[in-house]
């Protein structure tokens, strides 16, 4: 049975996870969206998958405090 000329088989539109460009755009700029995109996307090879998650790991644990032992309630709120 054919389809209607007016609708579209989802096959041949391309996902937006499968565009290279953008999933290494949103690793960037928000890192968890990024990381399901690369892991999703079939365009990626998995090494990169592999060395891109543990690099936003790295980063991501590094940037948190080392020392809380000195980090009060109270310092946190006169940031804001």
């Amino acid at each position: 049975m054919e389809k209607p000329e007016g609708i579209k088989n989802n096959s041949n539109q391309k996902k937006w996870y499968n565009n290279k460009l953008l999933s290494n755009l949103l690793l960037i700029v928000f890192f968890p969206v990024g990381i399901y995109a690369i892991w999703k996307s079939n365009a990626i090879a998995k090494w990169w998958k592999i060395t891109a998650t543990g690099i936003v790991v790295l980063v991501v644990g590094i940037s948190f405090p080392q020392n809380t032992e000195n980090l009060h309630i109270t310092q946190l709120f006169k940031a804001i």
